[in-house]
């Protein structure tokens, strides 16, 4: 399976590089091929959305090609005043747009995406006092809600099977204990994609 990993950094970075690294490695452990795009690196930020409009026509139609060759796309990023970031939210803003993501016809609006997973992957906080806010957060359903706009307002509207949206705690220094914690999150997400190969090239990046 063609596996897109799209990655919007914090300022520190350690917890993500985590999560794409392992992700990686498990994928790719399972014969899929695996593409990365780190959004901090490659200029997705609040200045992009200022630059002239060709550059921003350009950038989103490369991120498009990324996402039509993908059957599965992870989206791994810290949460930022319960959503994300702002370079994911430019990205998700100008990438999954009309006409690439959905359409309308004279019944409405029509997805375009069928046929592609998609699960998030989120920063849930320092441990110890991470814990104990996050649980806090989904008894109040602020959790389920995040989940239910980007899931339901954005990606099962455009066709992609939503297959979860996960938070995980990240630590101040990333143990042996937390990384088993971790490499056990990506083997279960991974278990959710059908194992086997896919024919082709693998094209740029995979």
């Amino acid at each position: 399976m063609h596996c897109l990993i799209v990655c919007d950094q914090s300022s520190i970075g350690m917890f993500e590089s985590a999560v794409v690294e392992t992700l990686v490695s498990v994928l790719r452990s399972k014969a899929h091929r695996v593409r990365v795009r780190d959004l901090r690196s490659i200029g997705w930020g609040l200045g992009l959305e200022s630059a002239p409009p060709e550059t921003l026509a350009d950038a989103a139609a490369e991120e498009q090609d990324q996402v039509r060759w993908a059957e599965a796309v992870f989206f791994i990023h810290p949460t930022r005043w319960f959503s994300v970031p702002a370079g994911l939210s430019a990205y998700l803003a100008n990438v999954f747009v009309q006409g690439f993501a959905y359409h309308f016809g004279a019944d409405g609006l029509i997805p375009l995406l069928f046929g592609k997973k998609v699960c998030f992957i989120a920063e849930g906080g320092d441990e110890p006092a991470g814990r104990a806010a996050m649980e806090r957060y989904a008894e109040v359903g602020m959790l389920a809600a995040l989940g239910r706009g980007l899931g339901h307002g954005a990606f099962r509207l455009s066709g992609l099977e939503v297959t979860g949206h996960r938070y995980i705690r990240s630590t101040p220094v990333l143990g042996m204990e937390a990384l088993k914690l971790l490499i056990g999150e990506c083997l279960e997400l991974a278990a959710t994609l059908r194992t086997e190969p896919v024919g082709g090239p693998p094209g740029p990046g995979a």
